[in-house]
Formats: C-alpha cells, structure tokens, sequence
C-alpha cells in the first residue's frame, strides 16, 4: 500500500462507496417523511456531504500526512483521541454487518431464495476480506472498472422505466413544506456516510488536495443516482404503494421487465452491476475500520487486524431476527451518522480552528474593523 495513486481514483471509490446497498432502500425512507416529494430529500444529502468534504480537506491541510484517525490523536491527544477512534471503529463494524445481513436479504428474496442466508453472507464476507487483501492501487483499479457498468445499469433502467412512469404521483409539490424533505434526508443519510473514506485514504494518494474536485463529483454524481431512482420509484408506484415495499429499486427492476418484452433480463442485468457495486461499499467500511484499527494498535499488520474484525461483523450481521429488527438496526446507525456528521465533525472543526488560533485571529481582526 506504499505506493501512490492517481487523483482520479478518488471518484470511483467515492461513487462506488455510496452508490451500494442503500440504493434500494433509499426511497422508503425518503418517501415515509417527505411523501411524494421524497426525491428532493437526496439533493438535500449532497449538499450535507459536500460540506463534510469540504470540512475533510480542511482538516487534511492542518494535518497532512495523516489520515482522520491519526487526526484524532494528533488533536485531543492519546486518551481521549483513542476513545474517538474506537467509537469510529465500532461504527464501521456496525454498519458494515447490517450492510451485509441487508445485502445478504435481497439476494435471497430476488436471486437466491433456496440457497440458506448464512451461505450468502459467509461468501460474501469472504469476497470482502479477499478484496481488502489486495494492495490499494489494485483496489483502486477495479473500482474504476466497475463505475462504469454500475451508472450504465442505472441509466438503461432509468430508461426503460419512462413506460411505465406517471408523473402525476410528484404532485403536489411541496405540499408538506421543508421539514419533511429534511427529515427524508436526515433518515436516508447512510446512504452517503460512506463517502466520508476519502478523509482516511488521503494519504495513500500521490496530491491529496487535488482529490477534493473528485471527491465533491462523486458526491454530485451519486446525489443524482438517488434522487433519480427516489424520482422514478415514485413515479411508477406511487408514495404510498412504497412505503409497503422492502426493495423498491430492485422491485421496479423487476416489474418494468414485464411492459418491455424486449429487455426479458432488465432485473439480473441491474443485479449483475449492483452485485460487485454493494461488495465495494462493504469493501469501503472494511478498509474504514481496519486502517482505523490500525491508528488504534499502532500496528502496521493489516492481516490480523482484518481477521479480527470477521467474527465481529458476523455477529452483528446475525443478530437482526427479521426483516423488522433489521431496518431498526440500520435506523440506529442513521442515527450514528448523523452524530458524527452534525455534532462530532463540527466539533472537530472548531476544536482545529481553536488550537491553531485562527479563533484569536478572527476575534481581533473583527474587534479592530
């Protein structure tokens, strides 16, 4: 992993990441607080997420060198930044075994549904952690290679669904005011969390700074992948007839293949790309917590930190009893996000502006004008 990449790279790991598991259930959540107006709710995350990046890069310029977990050391000191860190792996530990168990569900209801969800699961865990084995550029190449298949399902089944829309189901617009749209958001914010991983691979990049005009249109161009699908779900089956959907996007795939004899396979198509695309999400936590957990130990052995977290994350994943404890679970870790992204980053910020003295500056600059 010593060696550099290319700036570039950042936009497939960035699109990839976010652009997984919860594109499926994306539209549940934004229409059960935002209704018909529920693909506004994604635009609404993209703005939050461009302004985490911009607090990322920011943070990168006071700290060069080291990634956000070696930045929690460097600012809060030994104690308390490793409490930080710890809190941020078992996050990602979290997040990443109800991504998997949700992952390993889908398969099961639309592609697999004689094969035991433990096999999906193990199988898939496997293909992660071989994944992580490789070194970072490798890792990199076969994000970019699977970007374009992934937007190319997207589109061919945007397309495809324009038989069947009916726009009427986006009217009235606005008709609840802002609030809902903002808790469709604030619900649906896991969908873009994981884009926060260019703040721990800054390091491994040959010009870091240069990244960030990646990072934001990674941002921009999974924004527009979520709202859409959020748009076209709605459109096709109505606000209400989502909210009783476990899989909308999958369920659309499924359905429109019926009006378009032409495209017999449109469903195993879009699988085939969102497959490999959710595996580089899982991927995205796995190298989160374990470059995390490196900073954490000081060690430098990415193979046994990696082995260590595989119990972890199958606990987690098996803990779920049904479909119900599983949506609670990944509700909590909405939860979680939107800690760290309203509450624990805006404190990082102004515990850096501080210790650099830019409050002081700031303060006697507007005394003196």
């Amino acid at each position: 992993m010593s060696k550099k990449v290319e700036s570039i790279k950042m936009l497939g790991i960035v699109v990839n990441g976010m652009i997984g598991i919860e594109l499926l259930t994306l539209p549940i959540t934004t229409v059960k607080y935002a209704k018909n107006d529920g693909w506004l709710s994604p635009i609404l995350i993209g703005f939050f997420m461009i302004v985490t990046v911009y607090q990322g890069y920011w943070y990168y310029k006071n700290y060069p060198g080291l990634n956000f977990a070696e930045m929690n050391e460097a600012i809060y000191g030994k104690i308390i930044g490793k409490i930080f860190i710890s809190i941020n792996i078992l996050y990602n530990i979290y997040i990443h075994g109800i991504t998997l168990r949700l992952f390993a569900e889908s398969i099961s209801v639309f592609l697999l549904d004689r094969t035991p969800i433990i096999i999906v699961i193990l199988v898939t865990l496997l293909v992660v952690f071989y994944f992580t084995s490789l070194n970072f550029e490798s890792i990199t190449v076969v994000f970019d290679i699977l970007l374009p298949f992934v937007l190319f399902s997207i589109i061919l089944l945007s397309i495809i669904s324009f038989s069947a829309v009916t726009p009427y189901n986006l009217f009235p617009p606005l008709h609840g005011g802002f609030m809902p749209i903002l808790k469709g958001a604030l619900g649906s914010l896991n969908a873009a969390g994981t884009c926060f991983i260019f703040a721990f691979i800054l390091p491994m990049f040959s010009n870091p700074q240069e990244t960030k005009k990646y990072t934001i249109l990674g941002v921009i161009i999974s924004s527009m992948v979520f709202t859409l699908i959020t748009t076209l779900c709605i459109m096709v089956f109505g606000a209400s007839e989502i909210n009783h959907l476990m899989f909308p996007t999958l369920t659309l795939s499924k359905a429109i293949q019926l009006q378009n004899p032409v495209f017999e396979r449109t469903e195993s198509l879009f699988m085939a790309a969102w497959i490999p695309n959710t595996i580089t999400t899982l991927v995205v936590y796995f190298i989160i917590s374990t470059t995390s957990t490196k900073s954490l130990f000081k060690n430098k052995k990415d193979s046994i930190i990696r082995v260590a977290q595989l119990p972890l994350i199958l606990i987690i994943c098996l803990l779920p009893k049904n479909e119900a404890e599983l949506f609670k679970m990944l509700y909590i870790a909405n939860i979680g996000l939107n800690l760290l992204n309203f509450v624990y980053l805006p404190f990082v910020t102004i515990t850096i502006f501080y210790k650099k003295k830019g409050w002081k500056r700031w303060f006697l600059k507007n005394i003196k004008n």
